[in-house]
């Protein structure tokens, strides 16, 4: 990866273009082999690709924490409840539907600050 270039943002992912994957194993989770870039364990929400054979996702062992997104087609990154899912749906504070062309791209797990504690945690919906 010689470029990286900040695309958009849906909520607490963030999606990078890049013009090249890194060479490696491509593996899949269950998170990746169901077309998910992020899934809220306490709130029920997800963030998934509408049209999953459109979208090749994988991780990289030497990448930890990252996902790489494979676009063959124009598709939609969509946040909202998870189908199926048995809890009560902590709000319905889903993020706009995101556009997204052909080309590679990058995502990885975001961050927070908590400055009262001066700690950074992984996010947790």
């Amino acid at each position: 990866m010689k470029k990286v270039e900040y695309v958009l943002r849906q909520g607490d992912v963030y999606i990078f273009r890049i013009d090249e994957f890194p060479e490696g194993d491509k593996k899949q989770d269950e998170l990746t082999k169901n077309g998910q870039v992020a899934l809220g364990e306490l709130s029920g929400h997800h963030h998934h690709f509408d049209d999953s054979a459109a979208v090749d996702l994988f991780k990289l062992d030497a990448f930890d924490g990252l996902t790489f997104i494979d676009i063959k087609k124009n598709t939609k990154l969509i946040h909202g409840l998870i189908k199926g899912y048995k809890g009560k749906e902590s709000d319905q504070d889903y993020h706009n539907e995101i556009n997204l062309k052909e080309g590679k791209y990058i995502t990885g797990i975001v961050e927070e600050t908590d400055w009262l504690t001066r700690s950074i945690r992984r996010v947790v919906d």
